[in-house]
């Protein structure tokens, strides 16, 4: 057994407060005594936090002599009022020592009244996690009340609980219950791995590096004052995070700051050289020879290192060297961790360096230990032992398998539910909550949603309910005119039935509007279901529909658990808004550089539509330095209102009946409130041509807010297709014979105008003119006759150049590698490689896969 050292809290023996559930502590209570004896009292002693049939001992003194023991809740009858002094003597259990702060108090007793007291058995305990949730504090699923805590972070030692965040790693010391149902924390210490300037973002990868560290990303990391995207090397971030592998980091916390000019670093010392004055914490090198070192230096200690010179030549020059007792929990028994298993052996595991050990009684939640392996991430709760931590209950973290985003449709405060798209979803005392709203609520709870709200939900099946990961407040009820049916799903197909599929119990259905997209091509609906497979993720946005499912406006591969990859290519996918706009080849988004080439698509729109202050979708390749080489670039709607409206062009089938328009079939609702241009109503007659503007309503039907009609009415669209015979000056081509015209509205798909050529082939939509040239509404460029190529490398031409057999390779910044690295480029090493042949008859590497073979 262990014996402890309490912290006597001498002021409450005046008003005998206690641990309390909620945090509230318990106390003296006056409650009528229907029937006492006359003027004497009763002392009602409730025994609190110990398992059922555990015998505790306790005395009581009092006036004339009186003397009692008892060993459970008792009701002491017919006392003499006075003062009474309560004695608590320690209880054992499994080894560990519970027991009521303070041990000895005394109890006023009044005639005629019932004083009650509850002796609260905690012991001590030390937890190590993140937060989840405010209200008290959230850690590793358990509730630490704050009354009484003191707060410490690396920039103050008496900072408050308004400085901590949902995301940042804390040690919480404080007390429990054995059955962890009340938990008092007395102390909280937040700790940040690092502080410090980027060296490097890589979106593809979801890795920021700082001082050559490299911090993974996942959906579980939060941002604050910032975003992945918005980051550039040179900002200075705080990042909290828990040991992933033997070099690696996951960031649970990520924090841009603003005119930091020190840094910090925390770690185990490791490779210390007194000689070179150096040591390593990490894969980072640390030179302490000009340094303040608070004692003496040694390996495995965990010290935190403060510099204001940065690296040089890739060293972390250290200003000041002091010990770090954060991950100190040598005075508690009680143990909860949450980590990344890094080591497995038989019964047993290694947490952040601490060795965990499970039996057959340790209870297992949400997994078994079959799945215990290198990289799960696990909570563990148990007991300190002579072995390490021997573990009572393990929790498995899962990573989530549909995000929804949309409106709150109900919240269930009694079952802990919320409904958003007819689907119901759990929050558990694990659920990470924030609110992201103009109202910023740091405490937030789920008390504090309204039906309406725009929630952003992460969550993984567990038995026949969804459990919430995290829960995030993107608008308040009232904040946006969003509609209730727009609606945002990302997540693992588990079923498909034609056209329709399932995701996580949510369907999906598609209509003649529904756009889809594989990787960077726009596909049709056959093209994308022949290659959609159970299993795959996708992201879809759509319409909610009155039977709860989900009419699809847009559909496209997706890459699982937050990534920004949109597929296994490592091709990067974000947002953002056009600055230091050069040329259609060089503009900037989110601080990035964005280049463009001869195969970039400019999907949906011209080129001559990007300039400073548009919003676009990028989709591309990502350099080591952040450079993005688009394959697509989209123009986004700047109002998000209008993210769900369809446009259809084409030739009416028929007149128009009853309000309603047909177009290839696809009904068309209009009424007094839909606008007309160039025409009107009576217009609607049998080969009208005309574009409509048409938004879905909850029954799936398309409505027409504008219908303009197109001048040239009385034309029938055309098709051309063929190779091009020539480029005239004027930029028309000819195409069989046909004098091709491009405006600003001609769309390109599978490339842009920088892609035509002579002998290119392409498929041309348009309208004649009165001149029978052909006005060119959509060009189809031909895919670039190339296939992969496989096999063994033959010479090394140059830095970026060798042969593949009798075909030349070049490779540059943009080129993805799988499998390995641009040093493993060397002669005999066999490779796979996607790209095409450019205008010089040399094949351009876009991804260059190694084979073990």
């Amino acid at each position: 057994m262990k014996i402890q050292n309490k912290y006597m809290i001498g002021a409450m023996f005046a008003s005998s407060l206690l641990y309390a559930c909620g945090g509230s502590g318990s106390s003296t209570e006056e409650i009528p005594d229907s029937e006492p004896s006359p003027a004497n009292g009763e002392l009602s002693l409730n025994i609190v936090g110990l398992p059922d049939g555990t015998t505790s001992t306790i005395s009581i003194s009092g006036p004339n002599g009186f003397s009692s023991s008892i060993d459970g809740t008792t009701l002491l009858s017919d006392l003499t009022p006075g003062s009474y002094t309560v004695t608590t003597n320690p209880v054992l259990i499994d080894n560990i020592e519970f027991d009521v702060m303070p041990a000895t108090f005394t109890l006023n007793v009044s005639a005629n009244n019932t004083a009650v007291q509850e002796l609260v058995y905690m012991t001590d305990v030390t937890s190590q996690g993140v937060i989840s949730n405010f209200g008290s504090v959230y850690v590793n699923g358990v509730r630490y009340s704050t009354d009484d805590v003191s707060v410490e972070t690396d920039d103050s030692s008496d900072a408050s609980e308004d400085d901590l965040k949902v995301g940042m790693l804390i040690s919480v010391k404080g007390r429990q219950t054995y059955d962890r149902s009340i938990s008092s924390a007395s102390n909280i210490s937040h700790y940040s791995k690092v502080e410090g300037p980027l060296d490097a973002i890589s979106l593809a990868d979801n890795q920021l590096t700082v001082f050559g560290q490299v911090y993974q990303l996942n959906s579980q990391t939060r941002f604050e004052n910032t975003t992945l995207v918005s980051l550039q090397v040179g900002d200075v971030v705080e990042i909290n995070a828990i040991q992933n592998g033997d070099d690696s980091w996951l960031a649970t916390y990520v924090e841009l700051e603003n005119g930091q000019d020190s840094f910090k670093l925390k770690g185990e010392l490791s490779s210390l050289d007194q000689t070179a004055q150096t040591f390593a914490i990490g894969s980072v090198v640390v030179d302490y020879s000009q340094a303040e070192v608070e004692s003496e230096l040694a390996n495995g200690l965990f010290v935190k290192v403060e510099s204001n010179q940065g690296t040089v030549d890739g060293v972390l020059l250290a200003d000041k060297v002091e010990m770090d007792d954060s991950n100190d929990d040598s005075d508690s028994e009680l143990i909860e961790l949450d980590g990344v298993i890094t080591d497995v052996f038989e019964n047993g595991f290694s947490l952040g360096g601490r060795l965990v050990n499970w039996s057959q009684s340790t209870n297992f939640v949400a997994g078994t230990s079959a799945e215990l392996a290198i990289g799960a991430r696990v909570k563990v709760k148990g007991v300190r032992t002579d072995n390490g931590i021997s573990a009572d209950r393990i929790r498995f973290d899962r990573e989530g398998e549909i995000e929804i985003e949309g409106l709150l449709q109900a919240v269930n405060l009694d079952t802990s539910t919320i409904t958003i798209l007819d689907t119901e979803f759990v929050v558990d005392e694990y659920s990470q909550l924030k609110d992201d709203s103009d109202l910023d609520i740091r405490r937030f709870r789920l008390d504090q949603l309204n039906v309406g709200d725009l929630l952003e939900v992460e969550a993984f099946p567990s038995g026949d309910m969804l459990v919430v990961k995290k829960l995030e407040r993107e608008e308040a009820a009232g904040e946006s005119d969003n509609d209730s049916g727009e609606v945002k799903l990302k997540g693992s197909v588990v079923a498909i039935d034609g056209t329709t599929l399932q995701l996580q119990g949510v369907t999906v259905t598609t209509g003649q509007f529904t756009e889809f997209e594989l990787g960077d091509s726009d596909v049709s609906s056959d093209t994308f279901f022949a290659q959609l497979v159970v299993g795959d993720w996708i992201e879809v946005e759509g319409i909610m529909q009155a039977d709860g499912s989900v009419l699809a406006t847009e559909i496209e591969t997706s890459s699982s658990n937050g990534d920004n990859g949109d597929d296994e290519s490592g091709n990067v996918e974000f947002e953002g808004i056009i600055t230091d706009f050069i040329s259609i080849e060089s503009f900037t988004v989110n601080g990035r550089l964005v280049t463009t080439n001869e195969r970039t698509i400019f999907r949906a729109m011209a080129d001559s539509m990007l300039a400073n202050g548009v919003r676009v979708e990028i989709y591309g390749r990502e350099a080591e330095n952040g450079d993005i080489l688009a394959t697509r670039v989209k123009i986004e709607d700047m109002d998000d209102n209008d993210d769900y409206d369809i446009e259809i062009k084409g030739i009416l089938d028929a007149d128009a009946a009853n309000g309603m328009i047909v177009i290839n079939d696809q009904e068309i609702m209009f009424d007094e409130s839909t606008l007309f241009s160039n025409g009107s109503a009576a217009n609607l007659l049998q080969g009208a041509l005309v574009e409509v503007q048409a938004t879905i309503n909850a029954n799936g039907q398309l409505f027409a807010t504008e219908i303009e009609f197109d001048d040239n009415d009385q034309q029938s669209d055309v098709d051309i297709e063929g190779v091009i015979t020539e480029l005239l000056d004027n930029g028309e081509l000819v195409v069989a014979g046909v004098t091709i015209v491009i405006t600003d509205n001609t769309v390109f798909e599978n490339g842009n105008s920088d892609r035509l050529e002579v002998g290119l082939y392409v498929e041309v939509e348009g309208r004649f003119n009165d001149e029978q040239k052909l006005i060119a509404d959509e060009i189809e460029i031909g895919e670039t006759e190339s296939d992969d190529l496989e096999g063994s490398i033959g010479q090394i031409l140059s830095d970026n150049q060798f042969t593949l057999g009798n075909i030349t390779v070049r490779h540059d910044r943009f080129t993805i590698f799988e499998d390995g690295t641009v040093e493993d480029i060397v002669a005999g090493a066999e490779v796979e490689i996607e790209g095409f042949i450019n205008e010089n008859n040399i094949f351009m590497a876009e991804k260059i896969e190694f084979s073990d073979d």
